[in-house]
């Protein structure tokens, strides 16, 4: 007897909490729940990496920005995410989740598509590099990394 009663009380608990579920709004101005990425400084926007980059992303761009030719080689994002020892078709797909994500955190930031393109060289067309969006400063990047280390 106890056990039914315990069954039909949550029964019914779950019943009412789902019929209340349904009326609950979100409030207007909730609705595009964005972080803000800029800061007013001195009448000049200034744009923040610190709440969304995590240590891996920041060493891939880094990594980008230490290249004379700002190129990043396949090999060498392998190397950074620590997946060289993996097939190549889950590299690929661990590259592209990862690559992303990050093109998906920049854009919030510097509202560009593609932050972090794909190119291929005038070499060899079959191997890919990775780079920066012509639209992005090396000089901003590197200002904002710098704000990040001094917290």
């Amino acid at each position: 007897m106890v056990i039914i009663s315990g069954i039909f009380l949550a029964l019914t608990l779950g019943v009412t909490i789902g019929l209340n579920f349904k009326r609950i709004q979100i409030h207007p101005r909730q609705k595009n729940l964005t972080p803000e990425t800029n800061i007013k400084v001195s009448g000049e926007q200034k744009h923040t990496l610190i709440p969304y980059l995590d240590t891996l992303e920041i060493r891939f761009i880094k990594r980008i920005l230490s290249q004379e030719d700002k190129l990043l080689s396949v090999n060498e994002a392998n190397e950074i995410l620590r997946i060289e020892r993996l097939s190549k078709e889950n590299q690929r797909q661990r590259r592209h989740i990862f690559l992303k994500e990050l093109n998906l955190k920049l854009k919030m930031i510097y509202q560009v598509p593609e932050c972090i393109e794909r190119k291929s060289t005038e070499l060899d067309r079959r191997s890919k590099y990775y780079s920066l969006h012509e639209q992005i400063s090396k000089e901003s990047i590197e200002e904002m990394l710098i704000e990040e280390n001094s917290k």
